[in-house]
């Protein structure tokens, strides 16, 4: 028969080990897709693709000089050269260049390219200061190495509702904030058959791995900006839907369809409108369930995980810092079957964690994971 100590030891090993990794961010996650060429194709008009089969570049090509959306990788910048270029363009005439938000995988091949053609780098303001630290800023990933890129001056600071016009295009920066603080929803005009349509290329409704909607000190208000979010993709008019990503907006089966379709596939309000019903479901089920950590489901790792959410448990581990909202929960509902790791002092202050027992609880906890 097993001990008590040797019972507990599991939960709470469990316990510490997953509020300390909740409360860092993780490395950086790059699809296969991501810098695996894919035939450059017009969409619509002087609307081109020129990104890979996982990251959607645009071209959108002027008598004077052509606009580019989304500079992605530094290894990207090859690959979005000889897109541009095997469509006939050449790629030192692009005079614009223009990004969905201020993610290594969207933007951190912008200083490669303004190099190489002197590009004019037009950014919404709540993304700069993100770009011109090279992603040292960004609310989730700014101390992680892996996801930073060349830090890239901007020379336009664009606001919500602001036009970037090159030749006779205008395109409109839509401020769409939530999965980066300056997150833009480019909308344009094209000419397709003698008809105008919408386009609406989407910055991303995406709440990514480990994103904080509740109690956010990084981002206080970054619950209240994905609202906004949604209203904003809500109201915009649209035919061609388009993506900061190919799987957005189902590129692969849409460009399959281009030569047989009677009308562009791309052309699909529905199907946009689908994305973001969807895309919003999933941030509001997320948001229900962070606000709601302390409800359903009382099993090790979801508990854990809750009490590492609240500032408390997963700070203390991290800071060494004791919370009497943390300490009183604990005592309430002993969650993994775990014991105080602090005691009250009788001054009733806050008091430093036991770090070396922390320590050693993550240091065994694998090994107790797996017994």
């Amino acid at each position: 028969m097993k001990s008590v100590g040797a019972m507990h030891a599991r939960p709470i090993a469990a316990c510490v080990l997953v509020a300390f990794l909740a409360g860092a961010p993780g490395p950086r996650a790059q699809s296969n897709d991501w810098l695996e060429p894919f035939a450059p194709f017009r969409i619509a008009g002087n609307l081109y693709y020129v990104g890979s089969r996982g990251l959607a570049s645009y071209l959108v090509t002027t008598s004077e000089g052509h606009v580019l959306i989304n500079s992605s990788l530094e290894a990207s910048v090859p690959l979005i050269r000889a897109s541009v270029e095997k469509l006939g363009f050449k790629f030192a005439d692009v005079k614009v260049l223009l990004i969905s938000h201020a993610h290594w995988d969207h933007n951190a091949g912008s200083a490669a390219i303004k190099t190489i053609t002197g590009a004019k780098y037009m950014v919404m303001d709540a993304d700069v200061a993100v770009v011109e630290s090279g992603g040292k800023a960004d609310f989730q990933y700014g101390s992680t190495p892996s996801s930073q890129y060349p830090a890239t001056n901007v020379d336009r600071v664009l606001h919500d509702g602001d036009e970037v016009k090159l030749g006779d295009a205008v395109l409109v920066a839509h401020l769409t904030p939530g999965h980066t603080k300056g997150c833009t929803t480019w909308t344009m005009k094209v000419q397709e058959v003698g008809r105008a349509r919408d386009v609406v290329i989407v910055g991303s409704p995406n709440v990514n791995a480990g994103y904080k909607l509740v109690n956010n000190a990084a981002y206080p208000q970054i619950a209240d900006d994905y609202e906004r979010m949604f209203r904003v993709l809500k109201s915009l008019p649209i035919d061609i839907f388009l993506g900061a990503h190919g799987s957005y907006f189902d590129m692969e089966a849409k460009y399959a369809r281009m030569n047989t379709a009677t009308a562009s596939p791309f052309i699909d309000p529905d199907g946009y409108k689908k994305f973001i019903a969807d895309r919003e479901q999933a941030f509001r089920t997320e948001l229900a369930k962070q606000r709601g950590r302390y409800g359903a489901g009382n099993d090790v790792a979801t508990t854990c995980l809750r009490l590492a959410h609240d500032h408390s448990f997963a700070g203390c581990v991290r800071r060494g810092i004791r919370t009497n909202a943390f300490h009183s929960r604990v005592r309430r509902s002993r969650p993994c079957g775990a014991v105080p790791l602090v005691r009250k002092p009788r001054t009733g202050r806050a008091v430093v964690c036991m770090m070396p027992f922390v320590a050693t609880v993550l240091i065994t906890a694998a090994a107790a994971l797996s017994r």
